[in-house]
């Protein structure tokens, strides 16, 4: 899953017969309740009556299908991958059937257009990529198809929106599957498109809002917005533990951390048996907010729980690296390599646990001294929004301090000086980093251009401002990238409401 939540394609599907539709409704409904507050097996009940009434409407398996893709996508279980092909392949059948009598129906092609998403989803995880292209190209198609058929279906949108922002993360040494299958990429499409279903959908809006929560967090970095989306859902939804988890990433990066914690906390307690790695992921997000607070004991007692309880390897890298840093600060040395060895078993195409493997080969490269400790707890001050600390601490001994080190340093007066709003000081400390010779971790030079055209929004100085968010955009090619361009984003959107 590389870190980030896959996609769930839900819908409805009205057809006149002997069995009452109001009834078929009143079920879908119903079930549909269940599966969102993660009620499987009341749902697949509800699902079975759909399906013993109308066996040869595809309404009951597709249903049944998305659960078990559900569970696949929990549990990486294989027993549950094959029940959803089983329910897809007889969705398909009933589907196909409907659509030779009725090609121009649209609901029956956004059914078979979300089926298609599924098994491309569940191939992707599976390991089987050209199998899960194929169905993404199947999948967007039968979208487009339903638009034309009906341009009012903006359920449909939501499709093709999450394909157009997902497609986006392809690496570029697979561009050519993008050109071989035809697949578009372009996030801010995504996002209207997703925008649009929510707002003019008709069965997609509870998908529709989480997926902008997610995006409005990762893409723009406008957590306030996020921030709306996800209460409602956790709202008519409190027993999902996948939106609580939302919830809490959300306050997290909105340096809410007291609230965090009670959330992912909460996650723990109310996660159910199916879904191991929510309660992983949450356990992962409360050491690292431990971490924050430089409480090295219950970051370390946290970091142990995820890498025994985490059914992939995201993030496992990280764990290693900050699990080797508390047994640091600890004083336990011996237990601070040991742990580095574990460096290599994380998932190389986040973020996270690629820049992890970074800084673990430059402190085995150059040791770990004071300074760097000291910097490591500067860090989670920012972290923490500790900026007085920081602030206070830095001014004084960055000085001391020379190579890249330093502009560690002046990095965080920057930003702990525009926490505190003295917008010179921290122009004036990131445009320092600029006369140091900067020979790894190359990601601090866009992000000091950043600080820097956000102090200068902040003074209203929107034409400095724009200037240096340029050269933060035209420099954001290391790490952080997506962290650092949702910043960009976000900035970029504000000064266009006042240059515009």
């Amino acid at each position: 899953m590389n870190g980030k939540l896959l996609f769930v394609f839900l819908s409805f599907l009205f057809f006149t017969s002997s069995f009452s539709q109001s009834r078929r409704e009143y079920l879908l409904n119903q079930g549909l309740n269940k599966a969102y507050n993660l009620e499987f097996k009341a749902a697949e009940e509800l699902y079975n009556k759909v399906l013993d009434a109308e066996p040869n409407l595809p309404d009951g398996y597709f249903r049944i299908a998305q659960l078990y893709f559900w569970s696949f996508l929990a549990s990486h279980d294989i027993g549950q991958y094959y029940v959803f092909l089983k329910f897809a392949e007889l969705t398909e059948e009933k589907l196909d059937l409907l659509l030779s009598n009725k090609p121009q129906n649209a609901y029956y092609t956004y059914m078979s257009g979300n089926l298609a998403s599924l098994r491309a989803m569940a191939y992707a995880i599976n390991n089987s990529a050209v199998d899960a292209f194929w169905y993404s190209k199947k999948a967007v198609k039968l979208f487009n198809t339903t638009l034309e058929i009906n341009p009012k279906f903006y359920d449909a949108y939501l499709g093709l929106g999450l394909f157009d922002y997902a497609m986006s993360f392809i690496p570029e040494f697979l561009g050519w599957t993008l050109n071989l299958t035809g697949l578009s990429s372009d996030k801010a499409r995504g996002l209207r498109y997703i925008k649009l279903a929510y707002e003019k959908g008709k069965y997609d809006r509870t998908e529709a809002a989480f997926h902008l929560s997610k995006i409005y967090v990762d893409y723009i970095a406008e957590y306030d917005s996020a921030e709306i989306y996800i209460n409602k859902l956790v709202e008519k939804y409190p027993g999902n533990s996948l939106f609580v988890y939302q919830q809490g990433l959300v306050r997290f990066k909105k340096h809410k951390l007291d609230n965090a914690l009670s959330l992912f906390n909460k996650v723990i307690k109310i996660n159910k048996e199916e879904f191991p790695q929510i309660s992983a992921l949450a356990r992962y997000r409360i050491a690292n907010i431990y971490f924050c607070r430089n409480n090295f004991a219950k970051a370390l007692e946290n970091y142990k729980i995820y890498y025994d309880t985490a059914r992939e390897p995201d993030y496992l890298s990280e764990t290693a690296l900050k699990s080797a840093l508390c047994f640091k600060f600890l004083g336990l040395n011996d237990s601070f390599y040991v742990s580095l060895e574990r460096i290599d078993e994380g998932n190389p195409d986040l973020f996270e646990d690629a820049y992890a493997k970074k800084l673990a080969s430059y402190f085995k490269d150059s040791g770990i001294n004071d300074e760097d400790l000291l910097l490591i707890r500067m860090s989670n001050n920012i972290c923490a929004t500790r900026y007085k600390q920081v602030y206070d601490t830095l001014s004084v001994y960055a000085d001391s301090l020379t190579g890249v080190k330093k502009a560690f340093a002046l990095l965080y007066l920057s930003e702990a000086a525009y926490g505190l709003k003295k917008y010179d000081e921290s122009i004036y400390y990131s445009e320092n980093i600029h006369k140091i010779k900067i020979n790894k971790f190359f990601w601090i030079i866009p992000k000091s251009y950043f600080l820097t055209a956000a102090s200068y929004y902040s003074q209203k100085n929107y034409e400095k401002a724009l200037h240096y968010l340029t050269l933060a955009e035209d420099n954001n090619k290391y790490d952080f990238i997506d962290y650092i361009q949702a910043s960009i984003e976000n900035l970029k959107r504000k000064l266009n409401k006042r240059i515009n």
